[in-house]
């Protein structure tokens, strides 16, 4: 699992609650999909509840897929998430895609 902590070295200096699950380096990914779907994040969103965690994020293997949970331990889908991205990005930073 060359992705094994990647999102939180990517986060940096943002100051959100954490707790890591399925951290460790595992080439069979315990005998679970690495797809990070929400049928597959189960133990995540239980993990989001549990610690009152503010996010979680999960990649699969090799990072180039991320699954997002909110505070309430709900699954987001990754297309709403890069939406609200986007408005953000446009609203409050004044930014505009260069295909704009």
């Amino acid at each position: 699992m060359a992705a094994a902590g990647i999102c939180w070295d990517r986060v940096g200096e943002v100051s959100l609650s954490r707790a890591d699950i399925r951290a460790n380096r595992d080439p069979l990914f315990g005998g679970i999909n690495p797809e990070p779907i929400g049928k597959n994040l189960g133990a995540l969103c239980e993990a989001v509840k549990k610690t009152r965690a503010q996010i979680g994020l999960a990649t699969d293997g090799d990072a180039d897929r991320l699954g997002i949970v909110n505070d309430k331990g709900q699954y987001e889908s990754i297309q709403l998430v890069f939406a609200m991205l986007l408005l953000h990005l446009i609203r409050n930073r004044g930014r505009r895609p260069a295909w704009w």
